[in-house]
């Protein structure tokens, strides 16, 4: 899991990022953390070779940042090989 909150970490600290609602997404990630701080992701990982786009607070129409192409592709190892 610690893979998933440092693309997250590393994407958001990139910046670049644009304000969006997802209605449709591949996965709806909550972390939750052993403080019981919950954080809510929005995750589409698109066609392979794509980059992935996921949005922060998906609830109050949050931010959206791309992903690059080998995060989602990494994304996409985790969440389809299990």
């Amino acid at each position: 899991m610690s893979t998933v909150i440092d693309i997250i970490t590393k994407t958001e600290e990139a910046g670049s990022s644009f304000e969006l609602i997802l209605v449709n997404s591949d996965y709806d990630v909550d972390l939750i953390f052993d403080d019981t701080t919950k954080l809510t992701y929005r995750l589409t990982l698109n066609s392979e070779g794509e980059k992935g786009l996921f949005v922060n607070d998906p609830t109050q129409g949050g931010n959206a940042y791309r992903l690059s192409i080998e995060d989602t592709n990494m994304l996409r190892e985790i969440f389809e090989n299990k």
